[in-house]
């Protein structure tokens, strides 16, 4: 007789990945160097911020909140996080020599895809379509 192991379960996002196909093409991108920019004054705002707030107040919840209100902006009307293309950045997917040609972002339902000779960082928006919902 076989022992039928125990179930593996981990945490919720494991089971949520972005689709194979059906990616389009989505306008409004700006030039990598003009990400890499976006990124760089994010990073610099955050420093900025959290380096002024006194000590009592340099708390991990108040250092959390600053660090998503810069992060979830969106780079101008695509709805890509400030967040994903500082991921590409970290990664090395945005190198300074990558071209504008070279770098597009993709959708594909609640995906976006932000692609680079180098890689791509996916992120699901919050919601579908105009009526701000998200089913999990």
């Amino acid at each position: 007789m076989a022992a039928v192991p125990a179930a593996v379960t981990g945490p919720p996002w494991a089971g949520v990945l972005p689709p194979r196909g059906g990616w389009q093409p989505a306008s409004g991108l700006p030039a990598p160097d003009e990400l890499r920019a976006m990124v760089g004054a994010a990073v610099a705002e955050f420093r900025r911020r959290t380096g002024e707030l006194p000590a009592e107040r340099r708390t991990r919840a108040e250092l959390d909140r600053t660090g998503r209100e810069i992060w979830s902006r969106t780079v101008g009307d695509t709805g890509l996080p400030v967040r994903a293309v500082h991921a590409a950045q970290s990664l090395g997917f945005l190198r300074p020599a990558t071209a504008a040609r070279d770098t597009g972002l993709y959708s594909s339902g609640t995906w976006l895809r932000l692609r680079t000779p180098y890689g791509s960082i996916a992120v699901r928006r919050a919601g579908l379509g105009g009526l701000g919902l998200s089913v999990r």
